[in-house]
């Protein structure tokens, strides 16, 4: 799938840092400890590395029930269209200002014409948390983009598989935070409530998460076994790996 002109991941985080106001200083130091940095450095890494080598294994690094739709993704790593901070989807298309469509903000989508996911990280802190309806706007939103294809939400984050949730202390099962907020957001998305029931009962089969170890443990897995026969290109994969290696200890924080 050919990627427009305004698709980069690079020019995408300039537009999401763009509208941070007065706490953009907060990006100084190269945006250590901010998962739009972080985010941009390991999918941007992982779109322009060899899919089939490094993305295919991390994506099958991702624990949980949504196994058709990983496994699609990596049968279709090498054509995967992979968009950062992609802002092309609301919960109500038909309305006409951005506002009260409901944007709905991916940090990463992944997709083909076979095969949609959204990937929502959190920063390595273990104070990083979801905004209370967060995942299950995500959810619905991927649902209702995917159609009939199969489709899966992928949560990156420090350690898993509990989240935290914005004003709630603990941290608690995503597919409980999913199911608790779908009502109201049904709601506001125009569904009938009649079709809360199989939403709920389906949220877990589209699910999946890792952590941002674990990411890093693939790549560098992959790494290690990676031999094309050239010196030259085998240098140049490395070096295009480093914002992987490592991008754990450069952004705890």
């Amino acid at each position: 799938m050919a990627k427009t002109s305004d698709s980069t991941a690079i020019g995408r985080l300039m537009e999401v840092v763009s509208w941070h106001g007065q706490s953009i200083r907060h990006f100084r130091g190269r945006g250590v400890g901010k998962e739009d940095v972080l985010t941009t450095e390991v999918f941007q890494t992982l779109d322009f590395l060899p899919r089939t080598h490094f993305l295919s294994p991390v994506l099958l690094a991702c624990k949980g029930l949504a196994t058709t739709a990983r496994d699609l993704l990596v049968d279709e790593a090498e054509s995967l269209r992979i968009e950062a901070h992609a802002d092309r989807f609301h919960l109500r298309a038909d309305e006409a200002t951005h506002q009260a469509r409901i944007a709905v903000d991916p940090d990463v989508v992944l997709e083909t014409p076979e095969v949609l996911a959204f990937v929502e990280a959190k920063r390595l802190s273990s104070s990083a948390a979801f905004n209370r309806q967060q995942l299950a706007r995500e959810y619905l939103a991927l649902r209702r983009a995917a159609g009939p294809r199969p489709c899966c939400l992928i949560l990156v984050m420090g350690s898993g598989p509990l989240v935290r949730v914005r004003g709630e202390s603990g941290r608690r099962e995503p597919v409980r935070v999913i199911q608790d907020e779908l009502p109201e957001v049904l709601a506001q998305a125009g569904f009938p409530l009649e079709s809360m029931k199989q939403f709920a009962d389906e949220v877990e089969h589209h699910l999946l998460w890792i952590t941002w170890s674990e990411i890093e443990a693939a790549v560098e897995s992959a790494l290690k076994v990676f031999n094309s026969g050239d010196g030259s290109v085998d240098a140049a994969i490395a070096r295009t790996a480093g914002p992987i290696l490592g991008c754990v200890a450069r952004h705890k924080k």
